[in-house]
């Protein structure tokens, strides 16, 4: 099954793409892709998150949030 998967370098999430999670192997998956060398992949199928956010190995943080009450005079 195709999901959307985090490709994350230091924890930091890099990019987004849809992957079956399977890996390049020669003798048995030729034709698979794989992920960047010393990636960390994140399966986020069911998590919100953007390119820059930060994994803390439990969730995604958003290293920018907004807010909740802007103070308008700045």
């Amino acid at each position: 099954m195709v999901e959307r998967w985090a490709i994350c370098f230091d924890n930091v999430c890099q990019n987004i793409c849809l992957w079956d999670g399977q890996s390049y192997d020669p003798s048995t998956n030729p034709t698979a892709w794989q992920p960047p060398e010393g990636a960390l992949m994140v399966n986020v199928q069911n998590i919100f998150c953007d390119i820059g956010w930060v994994w803390n190995g439990s969730e995604f943080i958003n290293p920018n949030p907004t807010p909740a009450n802007p103070d308008p005079s700045v």
